[in-house]
């Protein structure tokens, strides 16, 4: 048997399996079941005479406390609280990923013109009011090291004092205060150097050993004005300031705590040196959970070097929708402002960064990961909100336009459409009073085209349906300049052959069923202007009922669901060289009653006398345009009920029947 094994190369084992080792139990390391602990539930803060408690407001309201617990000459135990409530729960809570208030708060807004004079703790602050020394004394939550996690905008316009503990970590930390104090805009900082205390001693060292507030008075005469530190700064006159406008939007906006945005941008802050914290005594500071407190020198990163935030978060008036009010100044300091979806956060690739930098958004390179991290956190942060609406027009009382909300309450509205539109169009050139002077004298049929497209704004008020004029005639003189003034009412009036369909208000007929659905839903409420229906394509008749129902054709999504219906209200104006039965017969479809009901023919020969007026009327609609349809809802609002009382006072015979 081996002889013919060895034959054909094999050996006797070959012919059995091996055998597997036989397996050993794995030990596991198990750990005893402990047993959840119940949530805690709001209770009092710390009472007794080793506890001393320090309130911070917001919004005139306690939201943190300090606690102080002396347990013996030499020790003490330092916890912060959060308020739940009416009750308080250990630690910061919410408050830990935002900017936390200044100490007595309060009383820094209720003495707008006192200095106001930081100091590093409560102990201290208390100290120095009870003394009666000059200013409104305030401190950080945290410590040395921490101030970057405090809202300093208080300050602005203001005098600011410095008045540290005398050891490194209080210079390091006046350094910092300055440096933050500036930032929001503080009128000039002065540090005070008290005289004659032991090392790590403050103000409070200072009153027992005599210190009045004459001698107060003193020292803050002489306090010396700290420069910004050079790596940020050089000179106060020389540091870029925030407009007005951006200024006042970012200070109603919450900034994550690892962040800082300013005039020079938008940073991230990172930790360089972290120690402990140590009492008078040199034990370490514990927090509420028996932890050292830490102190922490920190970086600046730039991510952009123009400041870019989130004021709110958006959603829609069903509870979904959910996006972001974001701000930015462009490279050529342009405020822009944009209601971001929030589902764009998560789009594979760039393309939310690629938008931003399309328009203006300082960013960095490579810094496009990093500016998404901080709109993130920024979306959790934040405390602002806003009702996010999909397209414009009227949402109960207040009429949505692109870039302006009109009506009681327009602040807690914004648009945040969720495709491609068309709003690059609405927009305002020119002025006013130029337009009316230009329209003054013109033709009825120039005048019936703009009190149409004005008309646009009533169809909700009145609750008619929607409908639409066809302008006709043979001759080509004038059909789209008629329309251009229609268009002059809401947005860019120039001509759509010169200037691209993108950027002016007048569309074609010469586009898909579903590209008109689109551009009928960026018209809501307003004028939908179509040049030349002899240059539409597919089922005419068809494209008519739709854009009159108000309701675009049911689509399903990639999952196989029901996607949200495209709807609107409008009013159509049209023209071109056929009338609507004429376009229809060419089709070979015939017109329908109801069809000549939508859209109603009306003669349009002879608009203009020569080229020449023409051609004046073509350059005067370029540069004016865009005031008289905002003007106009303006109007109506202030009318109330009025409109649709009078609307209802017409009868059929002052209305009259169509033909």
């Amino acid at each position: 048997m081996e002889d013919i094994l060895g034959a054909i190369g094999l050996q006797k084992r070959d012919l059995y399996p091996p055998r597997e080792p036989a397996s050993r139990p794995r030990m596991e390391r198990r750990r005893p079941k402990v047993a959840a602990k119940p949530a805690r539930k709001p209770g009092p803060l710390p009472s007794g005479e080793r506890f001393t408690n320090y309130i911070y407001n917001s919004d005139g309201e306690p939201c943190i406390a300090v606690v102080r617990e002396d347990i013996g000459p030499k020790e003490k135990k330092i916890r912060q609280f959060h308020r739940v409530g009416d009750g308080w729960l250990p630690g910061l809570g919410d408050w830990r990923d935002q900017l936390r208030p200044l100490y007595r708060l309060d009383a820094i807004q209720e003495n707008p013109d006192a200095p106001i004079i930081i100091h590093e703790g409560e102990k201290a602050c208390e100290a120095a009011r009870k003394a009666g020394l000059t200013g409104v004394h305030t401190t950080t939550i945290g410590g040395a090291g921490n101030a970057h996690k405090t809202d300093f905008s208080p300050v602005s316009g203001r005098e600011v004092f410095i008045c540290p503990d005398a050891d490194e970590p209080g210079e390091r930390h006046a350094e910092q205060v300055a440096n933050l104090a500036y930032k929001a805009g503080a009128k000039s900082v002065r540090i005070i150097r008290l005289p004659d205390i032991p090392e790590k001693g403050d103000v409070v060292e200072w009153i027992e050993a005599g210190g009045s507030p004459d001698d107060w008075r003193g020292l803050m005469g002489s306090a010396e004005v700290m420069d910004i530190p050079a790596s940020e700064d050089e000179h106060e006159d020389d540091r870029p300031s925030l407009p007005p406008e951006v200024a006042d939007l970012l200070a109603r906006s919450t900034i994550p705590a690892s962040y800082e945005v300013d005039a020079s941008g938008t940073h991230q802050v990172q930790v360089v040196k972290e120690s402990v914290v140590k009492g008078d005594d040199g034990a370490p500071v514990l927090d509420d959970n028996g932890q050292p407190i830490t102190e922490t020198l920190t970086e600046r990163i730039p991510i952009t070097t123009k400041p870019i935030f989130v004021e709110a978060v958006c959603r829609g008036e069903d509870g979904a929708d959910f996006g972001f009010l974001t701000h930015w100044l462009d490279l050529d300091n342009r405020l822009h402002s944009w209601a971001i979806p929030a589902y764009r956060l998560d789009e594979v690739g760039a393309s939310l960064i690629q938008d931003l930098r399309s328009q203006g958004a300082a960013l960095l390179p490579r810094k496009g990961k990093d500016l998404l991290d901080f709109l993130t956190h920024s979306y959790l942060a934040v405390r602002g909100r806003r009702t996010a609406v999909t397209k414009t027009g009227w949402h109960g009382s207040v009429y949505i336009l692109p870039r302006e909300v009109i009506g009681e309450g327009a602040e807690n509205f914004v648009y945040q459409p969720h495709e491609l539109t068309l709003d690059d169009s609405v927009r305002q050139g020119g002025t006013f009073e130029d337009w009316k002077a230009g329209i003054s004298e013109v033709s009825p049929i120039i005048q019936f085209a703009i009190s149409a497209s004005l008309a646009s704004v009533l169809i909700a008020k009145t609750s008619v349906q929607s409908g639409g004029f066809h302008f006709w005639g043979q001759t080509s003189r004038g059909k789209t300049t008629l329309l251009q003034y229609a268009a002059s009412v809401w947005g860019c009036s120039a001509d759509p052959a010169n200037a691209g369909e993108e950027s002016c208000y007048v569309q074609q007929w010469n586009s898909t069923a579903n590209a008109i659905e689109a551009t009928a839903a960026c018209c809501n409420d307003r004028a939908l202007i179509l040049d030349e229906i002899g240059a539409s394509s597919g089922d005419f008749g068809q494209t008519i009922y739709r854009l009159m129902s108000g309701a675009g054709k049911a689509r399903s999504t990639k999952s196989g669901g029901l996607a949200k219906r495209r709807s609107w209200r409008l009013l159509l104006l049209s023209n071109g060289e056929q009338k609507v039965s004429e376009r229809l017969a060419e089709q070979g479809r015939g017109s329908k009653g109801g069809q000549h009901i939508r859209l109603i023919d009306i003669p349009a020969e002879n608009i203009f006398s020569s080229a020449q007026e023409a051609d004046a009327a073509k350059s005067f609609l370029q540069q004016h345009y865009g005031h008289a349809g905002p003007a106009f809802v303006r109007w109506v609002i202030e009318q109330g009920d009025a409109i649709r009382e009078r609307w209802h006072a017409f009868d059929a015979e002052t209305i009259g029947k169509a033909d």
